[in-house]
């Protein structure tokens, strides 16, 4: 067994010190390299939101479009992957009755919610990031003419949507987000004054989102080490 001198073993622990501060400065310059390279990430908890252009149809089939809002919550995983949910509502116009007149206004309230996934492409050292998302989505509309009437009409429809849009990072976490939304939806049940039926006739509503995404940052771990209590 070797034996060194406490003199010895003094200067080999004041060496190795010497070694780690020297290393620990050349670590910190790279890794502050590294962050500063991020401009995009699509990871850790998502919140955004925006203004919609919505467009439908109403119960006669001709097309109805307004403006409202749209929020959305996710999670974003590895690999540019995030779960997310949805919800939007809007309030728009069309103009019903007899093809050849269009004499009646109808409003219709419109709110739309979205379970799915969003894929973000070429993260981290770019500042304009592609997606493309799917989600399954549930539509409810409330026709209200501007006349008014003794009918109370609404429909419930399940589809799906997709959607591609272009996220333009100010920072990592901070995007403005232009989003393109279209849905289809195979069947609607509609309700008349309390008597609901269903339709099997395809329909499809069309969303446009200008807003803002963030992506919360997580907070960074200490590296102070813990002194030991006298």
């Amino acid at each position: 067994m070797i034996f060194c001198s406490p003199a010895a073993a003094a200067r080999a622990l004041r060496d190795t010190s010497s070694i780690v501060v020297v290393l620990t400065m050349l670590a910190n310059p790279v890794s502050a390299q590294v962050e500063s390279r991020e401009k995009s990430r699509a990871r850790g908890f998502l919140i955004a939101g925006g203004l919609e252009s919505v467009a439908t149809n109403d119960q006669s089939g001709r097309p109805s479009s307004g403006v409202g809002l749209g929020v959305s919550l996710g999670y974003g995983l590895a690999r540019g992957v995030t779960l997310l949910a949805n919800i939007s509502g809007a309030s728009t116009t069309s103009l019903a009755g007899a093809p050849e007149s269009y004499n009646e206004a109808v409003e219709l309230s419109v709110g739309l919610i979205d379970f799915g996934a969003r894929y973000s492409f070429r993260t981290g050292p770019n500042r304009v990031v592609p997606f493309v998302q799917g989600t399954v989505t549930k539509r409810s509309i409330s026709f209200v003419p501007s006349r008014g009437s003794v009918d109370d009409l609404s429909s419930k429809s399940d589809g799906f949507s997709i959607t591609g849009g272009l996220a333009f990072f100010a920072s990592p976490e901070l995007a403005v987000e232009l989003a393109l939304t279209s849905s289809g939806f195979p069947t609607t049940t509609w309700t008349l004054n309390g008597r609901s039926t269903s339709s099997n006739e395809s329909d499809g509503a069309g969303r446009v989102r200008l807003g803002v995404a963030w992506y919360v940052p997580r907070a960074k771990k200490s590296t102070t080490p813990n002194r030991p209590t006298p």
